[in-house]
């Protein structure tokens, strides 16, 4: 099964939402983060709401310049991620509950871009979800 991008990544026991709108920005990451391997529930949903649970990563190389980047910390390197053959199909309602719990608790992050009113009124009000996704750009 394909991955449609636009894609927010979740993560078991951290309270934020990673948006990744195409897969060349999903395969690459620094070292450090790398070295931390596949994280508790790392997975992602996809635009047509399927649900991709990563189960192992491996470096395939580094990022253009070496790695090296003046504005990413750290060396950057490319991967390949392996997912459960085992794909499900996620409610829009679910991903919306999530959503509201993560940016409730991470309100601070998220004032910086949105009153976060109407950054919960956007989340219960979205008709898909690519709508919903692209919210956390």
């Amino acid at each position: 099964m394909h991955i449609k991008f636009p894609i927010l990544g979740l993560v078991d026991n951290d309270n934020f939402l990673y948006f990744f709108d195409k897969e060349e920005r999903l395969k690459k990451t620094s070292e450090d983060i790398f070295k931390k391997g596949v994280l508790p529930g790392e997975k992602y949903i996809d635009s047509n709401g399927f649900i991709f649970k990563v189960i192992n990563i491996k470096k395939i190389g580094y990022a253009p310049f070496f790695g090296f980047s003046l504005v990413l910390k750290g060396r950057q390197i490319k991967i390949e991620m392996e997912f459960d053959p085992n794909v499900e199909k996620m409610e829009l309602s679910t991903l919306k509950q999530i959503a509201l719990e993560k940016v409730e608790k991470t309100k601070q992050f998220w004032k910086e871009a949105w009153s976060i009113k109407d950054l919960k009124n956007a989340i219960k009000n979205a008709q898909s979800f690519e709508e919903l996704i692209i919210l956390f750009k």
